[in-house]
């Protein structure tokens, strides 16, 4: 049987599959702007739950559509990040940009999670950091985060790479960020610098190296 098929223009519209990794971004970059932010067509997750909490708890405004916050101002704040790795390392350095100590726990097989590039990092940056048993979680946090260079390998998640991305370009100074071969998960930091770039941050990359300006403003 022979088929015949005619040209003809398409009309309508659709909507695309929600992106689990863009829901995160966008909401925490969205969160650190003291503007309105509008976003649709977010995915209905645990996992995305789980951030829009922890957002609010660092002083976010959400009640989507609309959200707005602008710099995290915390007391003494303690942080669920269930069962969400995402929420968890994108939060931390962001929970940093202020003086209070802050606590994150967890759930399920969150705890048993590897944070040792964090820790590292900020043991040798001079900055609190106390894990409060023998797993991962809980752990007690302590900023201001200050600016510098950090080096992280390119073998772990890409979550902490952009933990940091999220974080440096608020601080007073201008910060390096470099990505020690292999770079295993550039595509998803260069999602972030998508999302970033998106709210005005300007990020410059040269390679495996990224030069974060400092007193940027999320917009």
């Amino acid at each position: 049987m022979n088929v015949t098929i005619y040209p003809s223009q398409l009309t309508g519209s659709i909507s695309i599959i929600a992106s689990k990794s863009l829901s995160h971004r966008y909401l925490i970059a969205a969160a650190l702007s003291k503007e309105i932010s509008t976003l649709h067509n977010l995915m209905k997750s645990d996992d995305i739950d789980t951030t829009i909490t922890a957002l609010k708890t660092l002083g976010a405004s959400i009640n989507l559509p609309m959200v707005s916050g602008g710099f995290p101002v915390l007391k003494d704040a303690l942080i669920n990040a269930e069962a969400s790795g995402s929420t968890l390392r994108f939060l931390i350095p962001i929970a940093m940009l202020q003086s209070e100590p802050v606590c994150f726990e967890g759930t399920n097989r969150l705890p048993k999670r590897s944070l040792e590039i964090y820790e590292k990092l900020f043991k040798e940056k001079k900055l609190s950091y106390e894990r409060l048993s023998t797993n991962h979680l809980p752990v007690r946090i302590k900023g201001p985060l200050i600016p510098g260079n950090y080096t992280i390998r390119g073998d772990v998640s890409s979550q902490f790479i952009t933990g940091l991305l999220f974080a440096l370009p608020l601080l007073n100074e201008t910060s390096t960020l470099t990505i020690e071969e292999p770079f295993e998960s550039r595509q998803y930091v260069d999602l972030t610098i998508d999302v970033l770039n998106d709210f005005g941050i300007q990020i410059k990359r040269y390679a495996n190296h990224y030069t974060i300006l400092g007193n940027q403003e999320y917009k």
